[in-house]
């Protein structure tokens, strides 16, 4: 863990990244994040679950998450990355995907902008659970997710997510991202 992370109490469990955000990684996502490099998705969720699959499921994982994005983004951007990436390891796992369960229900600033102060702030109640698809599925809700994001830098996207889940049910939360910051 950064030093970042060593001061900070987390709900979810542990997380899983492949590399720094930097340098060449750094440009590829760029790509896939903003230059609609979508078959990119094929290389991070190969690699994610090479190095972890195996033990997301000694963990019971039971159901991956992709971290949501408002739709205003997805209009914008044509596509969820992070969905995208979910999909690849859900492919690759056989670990069931579930991009319903979990909604962003409000615009936020970018997180890249703002201090760790700032971006817990900002996503303050930007995350739900559905009703809709609660409802339906809540005698079947998951006790072990992963959630997966493109890139890790503060851990509050994470942690706010986290948080929306477990208040609904779900014992465990893990994630897994392609890139993690540098931390200090």
């Amino acid at each position: 863990m950064c030093f970042d992370c060593e001061r900070k109490h987390f709900s979810y469990q542990k997380g899983f990244s492949l590399f720094v955000y930097q340098g060449a990684i750094k440009e590829s996502m760029i790509d896939f994040k903003y230059r609609n490099c979508r078959d990119n998705r094929f290389f991070y969720g190969e690699e994610l679950t090479k190095c972890f699959g195996d033990d997301w499921k000694r963990r019971g994982v039971q159901c991956i998450i992709p971290i949501p994005a408002h739709k205003s983004r997805v209009r914008t951007r044509g596509y969820n990355q992070a969905k995208l990436i979910a999909e690849q390891i859900s492919v690759s796992t056989g670990i069931p995907m579930d991009a319903t369960l979990l909604i962003r229900n409000k615009k936020t600033l970018p997180q890249k902008e703002l201090s760790d102060t700032e971006r817990l702030k900002n996503l303050t109640q930007a995350f739900a659970i559905d009703e809709q698809h609660f409802k339906k599925c809540q005698s079947l809700l998951p006790e072990t997710v992963l959630l997966v994001d493109d890139i890790y830098t503060t851990g509050s996207t994470v942690e706010a997510c986290s948080r929306v889940l477990m208040a609904q049910g779900v014992k465990t939360v893990y994630f897994a991202s392609v890139c993690i910051g540098k931390g200090m």
